[in-house]
């Protein structure tokens, strides 16, 4: 999101300027990863016993929000024309 604004007010020869910036940028990291992980101390516990440790991971996105903001005046100039 970008959203940019300025005011120009004109009075006899000078003119006063307003105005602003604010920005808003979104960053995604990573896509969401899935895993299932199976553990038995050995083959041969695992042949006879049948049974085995299981584990699952999910890794979910990051995402990133830098904001900036700024407001800005211009102290008043001649506008004659040279």
């Amino acid at each position: 999101m970008n959203i940019v604004d300025g005011l120009s007010l004109p009075k006899a020869r000078h003119t006063f300027k307003f105005g602003l910036d604010e920005r808003a940028l979104f960053l995604d990291v990573a896509t969401p990863n899935y895993g299932v992980g199976f553990q038995s101390p050995s083959v041969q516990s695992f042949l006879s016993s049948g049974t085995v440790s299981v584990s699952t991971e999910i890794s979910a996105p990051v995402e990133l929000l830098a904001e900036s903001f700024s407001l800005y005046r211009r102290t008043p100039g001649s506008s004659r024309a040279s």
